[in-house]
């Protein structure tokens, strides 16, 4: 699966996970036309990519593999959700978490073309390594 198709595929996923959020769906739609040589040069196309993020005036942050910043509808959406949580508390761990996931997993697992079974969703990085040091 190339870039192209995994971004739009996640992008309707967001859609249908999270409603009201549909920003990216709106940039993979309107340049999805244009190729990657070409869109990799596209001023414009990099402008809206940046207005989706809060960003410090006085640096440039080209370091993502310590720290990878958020765009701002995916941090409101990641808030609203551990709100949610926090407000439900250990109802939502016991009662409604592992139905979400779930369901996370099953959709997740059709975009990527295999069973969800095949699929291990971890909480970073570290953990997927982990898990596959340890076998």
């Amino acid at each position: 699966m190339d870039k192209r198709t995994f971004l739009k595929n996640f992008s309707l996923l967001s859609m249908a996970t999270l409603p009201g959020v549909n920003a990216l769906s709106n940039i993979v739609e309107e340049y999805e036309h244009i190729p990657p040589a070409e869109l990799a040069a596209d001023e414009d196309f990099w402008e809206t990519i940046r207005k989706g993020y809060r960003i410090h005036p006085d640096y440039i942050n080209l370091e993502n593999g310590y720290y990878c910043m958020m765009p701002e509808e995916t941090m409101s959406q990641y808030l609203q959700h551990v709100k949610d949580v926090n407000y439900q508390a250990s109802r939502y761990m016991r009662t409604v978490m592992d139905q979400n996931q779930q369901e996370i997993r099953n959709r997740l697992a059709t975009m990527a073309g295999c069973s969800p079974e095949e699929l291990i969703l971890t909480r970073n990085t570290t953990e997927s390594l982990d898990l596959v040091i340890g076998g």
